[in-house]
């Protein structure tokens, strides 16, 4: 049932991203676009080309890096949702399980992106600056941002959850339970489009810039010799999302642990306490992307440092995403019942039998 809940969520976002790119791009053609360089948005590829000399260890080290961990994040998060999906019945108690599928979910579509098209291009330098600024690479580029967005409001939802939990208890059963679960993936991924819109309506990307780091840009659609600053408005969502967020998910978790250190003793189950456990590890990998990310604004760096640090900022939330199920699965005591009960009573056998079984049947009414 989530499943089938995030597909169709995914799907409608998918076209309104389509729907959303057509229109604004006919209407663009529409006006006197002399000197407009196309809506853009999101974080920009380079314009420039890193000579020979300059493609030292690091960045052949950096680029290995990334194909093994888009490859493998493809892979493992694939295999979590499949598993998640044979064994839903016994996880779906926990609103916690819920969430980081959803979350699982997000990375896997950025990582299987990132493999038909970050991957090719990086090796064999196959992007072109023609598909760049053509609707396909455009429209996938929103897809890996929404996805990016959803990762980051997932764990700002999972730290909501722990809050309820330790804090106000009576209110977490009526806050997260069906039908309020799937209000709240809901709202994750409506407002992980919005967010995409807004800035690809500004046309706004990240773009190294001629200072030498990464800089928010919102270009103008008409010729302009000075620079005009970006809307304030933007630079308060901008804010928002890369320091607002991150800092509130923080603050939520030192207020549990220090809640924790001082009563010692609680009410809650060892397996509430291990779930928060995998929520405040899960948040810390998470955030070393958007570290990276909050750096390579301040300090300064050649072109082909640049690259490098696009592409380890795609690793690390690659490599968060993929190690994210991997702990779940070996940390969580729940699972490890399930598994030992499932394994034990054939749980595997039994559903292949009962397919069989039902094809059977079907073969002989037919």
């Amino acid at each position: 049932m989530i499943f089938s809940t995030q597909i169709h969520i995914f799907l409608l976002i998918f076209f309104s991203i389509q729907t959303s790119i057509a229109h604004i791009t006919n209407s663009d053609q529409s006006q006197d676009t002399s000197g407009y360089k196309g809506v853009q948005g999101g974080f920009s590829e380079l314009d420039v080309e890193i000579p020979p000399e300059e493609k030292g260890f690091a960045y052949y080290l950096v680029i290995a890096v990334f194909v093994l961990a888009t490859i493998f994040s493809t892979m493992l998060n694939a295999a979590f949702l499949l598993i998640s999906a044979v064994f839903w019945k016994h996880f779906r108690g926990m609103t916690f399980f819920w969430i980081l599928t959803q979350l699982t979910f997000a990375v896997f579509v950025v990582s299987i992106l990132n493999l038909i098209i970050n991957v090719p291009a990086t090796v064999f330098s196959m992007l072109t600056k023609e598909f760049v600024q053509s609707d396909v690479f455009i429209i996938i580029t929103h897809l890996i941002d929404v996805c990016n967005y959803a990762i980051l409001f997932s764990n700002l939802v999972i730290a909501i959850q722990r809050f309820f939990v330790f804090f106000i208890p009576n209110t977490f059963e009526r806050s997260f339970k069906s039908p309020f679960i799937f209000i709240w993936f809901i709202l994750i991924w409506v407002v992980s489009a919005l967010m995409t819109f807004i800035f690809y309506y500004n046309s706004c990307l990240y773009k190294y810039t001629v200072n030498l780091k990464y800089e928010l840009t919102c270009e103008s659609t008409k010729t302009t010799l000075v620079k005009v600053p970006n809307p304030t408005a933007i630079n308060v969502l901008d804010t928002a999302l890369q320091i607002l967020i991150p800092l509130a998910n923080f603050v939520v978790y030192l207020a549990i642990i220090i809640k924790i250190a001082i009563i010692r003793q609680s009410n809650l189950s060892k397996q509430e306490l291990s779930i928060l456990k995998q929520a405040i590890i899960i948040f810390v990998m998470f955030q070393f992307s958007s570290t990276i990310f909050l750096l390579c604004q301040i300090f300064t760096f050649q072109s082909y440092i640049a690259f490098i640090i696009k592409r380890l900022i795609n690793s690390t939330l690659l490599l968060a995403g993929t190690a994210t199920p991997l702990f779940f699965f070996a940390t969580s005591s729940e699972v490890r019942r399930v598994f030992r009960s499932s394994t034990s009573s054939g749980t595997f056998m039994s559903v292949s039998s009962n397919a069989f079984a039902n094809r059977e049947r079907n073969s002989r009414n037919t």
